[in-house]
Parts: C-alpha cells; structure tokens; sequence
C-alpha cells in the first residue's frame, strides 16, 4: 500500500497520530522509491545529486514492487511463472505462480460464496487455504 498515491499519505498521516513517527517516516521514504512516476523522478533527482547507488537502488525497489504486483495478477502471473521456469529460475517461477494462484483462489472463493448465497468471507478462507496448502508443502520439503 505503500506505492499507492493517497492511501500512503493517508496510512502515514494515522501513523504519526498514533505516535508512530519512524514508521510514517519509512512508508514515505517507500512511496517515493516505490510509486510510478514518482521513483523516476526520485531516482532522477539522486543521478542529478551525484548519489547513482541511490539512484539504481531506487530502481530495484520499484521494479520489485511491479514484479510483486504483477506477479498477483490472475493469469498474468501465470505466464510470468512460466517464463521464469522457461529461463531457469524456479525460485522466480514458483514465487509468481503462487502469487497468481492465491490470487485467483481468493476470487474464486468470493464469486463461490456469493453466488452460493454465503458470506463474501468465503474467499479469504480459500486465500488461507492456498497459504496453507504452501506452508504444507514447505514443512515437508524441509524434512
């Protein structure tokens, strides 16, 4: 939420009132490396300044932020799991692919649950079985 014009400036607005000074402070500094538009000006501003570490930091921080989202997209995130699989890199697939597939779970269980008559609630329970499901399957690759 962070990267969200508005509700960032809304969340660190109830940080400070609730006397959480440092942790508005961080979700600003998040925004402005993190938001479209706005990281590109900041990291613009820190090439201008001399600070390129800054700059380039403040780039890996948006892109991760995209990745993430993108990552959560029904389908899409799919698609880029695949690629990531395609070009090696499991860690990067299996991120996305679980990402995409909880997704898709929770919205399931939501339009599931309505149509059937019962809470909207029904697709978080299906997101916290996705999340169970994954913890499962760690615990016991871990054994």
């Amino acid at each position: 939420m962070d990267w969200v014009p508005g509700l960032s400036q809304i969340k660190s607005l109830a940080q400070v009132t609730l006397g959480d000074a440092e942790g508005a402070r961080r979700t600003q500094a998040n925004f402005i490396r993190q938001c479209p538009v706005v990281s590109q000006v900041t990291s613009a501003i820190q090439v201008v300044a001399g600070d390129t570490d800054g700059a380039e930091e403040t780039q890996k921080e948006f892109l991760k932020v995209v990745s993430g989202t993108v990552d959560s997209l029904p389908g899409v995130g799919h698609v880029k799991g695949g690629m990531h699989y395609a070009c090696g890199d499991k860690d990067g697939g299996d991120r996305a692919m679980k990402a995409s597939s909880r997704t898709t779970a929770v919205i399931g269980g939501g339009v599931g649950g309505f149509i059937v008559g019962g809470p909207v609630g029904l697709g978080k329970g299906a997101g916290v079985g996705v999340d169970r499901k994954a913890s499962d399957s760690q615990n016991r690759g871990a054994r």
